[in-house]
């Protein structure tokens, strides 16, 4: 297949942002998961979970930079804790964002 859906260009940015986002603020993308996609009445709505991890104040940078960068998506969901990196047996901040975007039906 040489052509990519809208869906699947529209996620392909909104990884980018993210990526570019998170650099910007030496935060590091532990993962991304495109999660529930509800299709209805000629729209779809896409979320996917992001996780982040670095410190709180880098995080929240991120997070400004997202609403603004994403003006198509909502951060619908913000979940914080602490674990202990398995490598640098440190304390980290993780933070994990569940984001929803809505486009119109294919």
């Amino acid at each position: 297949r040489y052509f990519m859906t809208i869906t699947e260009a529209a996620q392909l940015v909104l990884q980018i942002k993210i990526r570019l986002a998170a650099a910007h603020a030496a935060v590091q993308v532990a993962g991304y998961e495109p999660l529930v996609t509800l299709r209805q009445d000629g729209l779809a709505v896409h979320t996917a979970r992001l996780t982040l991890t670095g410190g709180c104040t880098a995080l929240l940078r991120v997070v400004a930079e997202l609403e603004r960068a994403l003006p198509r998506c909502r951060l619908r969901s913000m979940e914080w804790r602490t674990a202990t990196d398995r490598r640098t047996r440190r304390l980290q901040l993780i933070l994990t964002l569940y984001i929803q975007q809505i486009v119109l039906k294919e």
